[in-house]
């Protein structure tokens, strides 16, 4: 009865020493995958500000092409071959220009331009970035996107301009990674729809299980 009792109580005070270890290591996975995707998100606000803000070049381009009656079809044609580039070196997966009336100008990779006509309407009406939560594109793949205003440094509009990244080669892998060796462990994001969840993320045993 003594070994008994001395072996229960050994193992009760093992039990609880290892669920604390594994929850502290869960919770610290759990803020390092939190602070990944959210650094992963600011680089991608950062493209946008970098790339399509007043002093950028594309937008000097687009206020030249605008104050020059949009005949001067070399300026955007300049811009596709850096924006053609740039989206090798950054990892955009597609990239739209849209003008003032919300009509596209430019596109270059898998995008549906009318799918976002009325968030581009939205964002001419009220210029803020605009994220665009994952969807298939024309390929049939998951994508994330945002929406920006094209300005001057003065301020004035000339368009909107759509960014959008493949969440398998961003998103995705920054979420199922796992730091140790394991069998059975799995991180994934879900969200709730009413009285059910979408999966936004693969899961381990079934990759197509997002959205």
């Amino acid at each position: 009865l003594l070994i008994a009792a001395v072996g229960g109580y050994a193992y009760s005070r093992l039990h609880d020493e290892l669920r604390f270890e594994t929850e502290r290591t869960l919770t610290l996975i759990a803020e390092q995958k939190r602070q990944q995707v959210e650094d992963w998100l600011a680089q991608a606000r950062k493209d946008v500000h970098l790339f399509f803000s007043g002093r950028a070049l594309f937008a000097q381009r687009l206020a030249a092409w605008e104050t020059g009656g949009r005949r001067d079809e070399a300026l955007l044609d300049q811009s596709r071959a850096r924006f053609s580039e740039l989206m090798a070196v950054r990892g955009w997966s597609a990239l739209a220009v849209f003008d003032t009336r919300g009509e596209p100008l430019l596109a270059l990779g898998p995008t549906d331009t009318a799918a976002h006509a009325q968030a581009v309407r939205d964002v001419l009406a009220h210029p803020r970035l605009l994220p665009v939560d994952l969807h298939h594109n024309p390929d049939g793949r998951i994508e994330y996107g945002l929406l920006t205003p094209v300005t001057q440094p003065d301020g004035r509009l000339l368009g909107v301009a759509y960014l959008s990244w493949l969440v398998e080669e961003t998103l995705y892998p920054l979420i199922s990674a796992w730091p140790v060796p394991t069998e059975t462990a799995e991180t994934f994001i879900v969200r709730r729809e009413g009285e059910e969840l979408l999966y936004l993320t693969p899961l381990r045993h079934e990759p197509a299980a997002a959205l």
